[in-house]
């Protein structure tokens, strides 16, 4: 019974895509003297808290390297995000580096240069600046923050992607919606029939970052022609959070005398979002998200929230009822 059961698991665990995006950024630099511009070896480099929103929450696990001879240091697998590094060295000022920002697939250049004190003084804070323009990426990519998203009148990743310069209804760069490979936390999820769209839906609030790629992808994204879009999901923090949204909208229009014969016409669709994070024991964390829709009535006209008036009908309204 034991054999078989390992039998099946490993069939199982090899029928499983095996994972080929990135799902974490790096992060790395460089350590100097501020008077001489000389190498600081063997300067802490560590990764001490994390934004969510205006808040500022410090990690229970550490991420941080020590500058080698030359100065340089890197820290991989950082799961993107927002971040707040410290560097710090005997005889030197301490610099804090808050709100800098790690994308997924991208590494974080840092350059540091730090003061010679005789006494320990007061640690010199430096807000980091967003990165705009990338001088050494050849492809065409876009990074989309959980921030971001939130801040965005959408209610899909399919409609944040559809934002994106080079992307139509699905399509990227005129190509056709097949020729796109969706990603989620570095697995394959495209529909395998017509491979237009995803497997799997993700709700917006589950995610921590989009990447879209329109063109010149790298030789570790595969099966794709168009474009390639990886979806990063949220990890559980060290402090309880949740969050909830209810939505209530209706099928415009709501005036019954639009449709013959359709005289109740209440709450057409309902949306319900819940997510709750935290840790648990050992530094172990949960996030767990919860979506419920209720769509009824869907042939009764376009889909919009909140209408408030209808339009006059100039063309045929049959076709516009059907869409």
């Amino acid at each position: 019974m034991t054999k078989r059961f390992l039998l099946f698991c490993a069939i199982w665990l090899a029928a499983v895509p095996v994972a080929r995006g990135q799902m974490t950024g790096k992060i790395a630099g460089v350590v100097m003297d501020a008077n001489t511009s000389e190498p600081l070896p063997g300067a802490q480099v560590i990764v001490t808290a994390r934004w969510q929103g205006n808040r500022e929450v410090p990690l229970s696990r550490v991420m941080g390297a020590a500058a080698d001879e030359r100065g340089r240091f890197f820290i991989l697998n950082v799961p993107p995000g927002v971040y707040t590094i410290k560097v710090q060295m005997i005889g030197y000022e301490t610099l804090v580096l808050k709100r800098a920002r790690v994308h997924v697939n991208r590494t974080l250049e840092i350059n540091a240069r730090l003061k010679p004190t005789v006494i320990q003084g007061e640690e010199v804070v430096v807000t980091a600046p967003e990165i705009q323009v990338r001088k050494d990426q050849t492809s065409s990519v876009r990074n989309v923050s959980a921030d971001k998203i939130s801040k965005l009148p959408v209610e899909s990743i399919g409609q944040v992607v559809s934002l994106q310069p080079g992307v139509v209804v699905g399509h990227f760069r005129g190509g056709r919606s097949g020729e796109v490979s969706y990603l989620i936390d570095g697995i394959e999820v495209t529909e395998a029939f017509t491979r237009s769209g995803r497997t799997v839906n993700v709700s917006p609030e589950a995610v921590q970052e989009v990447e879209v790629i329109t063109g010149t992808f790298n030789a570790e994204y595969g099966r794709a022609m168009s474009g390639v879009v990886n979806i990063v999901t949220k990890e559980g923090g060290d402090h309880f959070n949740f969050t909830g949204l209810v939505n209530y909208g209706n099928y415009l229009t709501p005036h019954k005398d639009i449709f013959i014969g359709l005289k109740d016409l209440d709450i057409r669709t309902k949306d319900y979002r819940f997510t709750l994070s935290g840790p648990v024991f050992g530094g172990i964390t949960f996030f767990a998200n919860l979506r419920y829709q209720d769509n009824l009535g869907h042939l009764n006209g376009i889909y919009r929230f909140r209408p408030d008036d209808y339009s006059d009908f100039h063309g045929d309204s049959t076709q516009w009822i059907s869409e």
